[in-house]
């Protein structure tokens, strides 16, 4: 019989393989941001992740959030065109402070 392991290492595992699943479902919508909104759309937003049918995406003001919005279901529909394993129903924009635009680069 093995010796058990310590919580945290345990925990360290789950959460590396939960954190590189995450990060490999968001390089995957960040590939095809670009070409479903298009240049200054994805130039001024940035696809933060999944949560659970929900695409997250920041954007960098009030004007971006509006315009992304009224285009929403136009977004929703090429999104599922292009990457219809997704399972995307719904898409949250959300306007980024000063300091998480520094960290998220947009």
């Amino acid at each position: 019989m093995s010796e058990p392991l310590h919580i945290s290492k345990l925990l360290g595992k789950v959460m590396q393989k939960i954190e590189k699943k995450v990060i490999d479902n968001t390089e995957a919508f960040s590939v095809n941001w670009k070409r479903i909104v298009g240049k200054e759309f994805a130039e001024n937003s940035k696809v933060l992740g999944k949560n659970k049918r929900k695409l997250l995406v920041g954007v960098k003001d009030s004007l971006y959030l509006f315009e992304l919005n009224s285009k929403k279901i136009e977004i929703l529909s090429k999104l599922k065109r292009a990457k219809p394993e997704s399972n995307i129903n719904d898409i949250k924009f959300l306007i980024f402070t000063k300091d998480e635009q520094n960290g998220k680069e947009l």
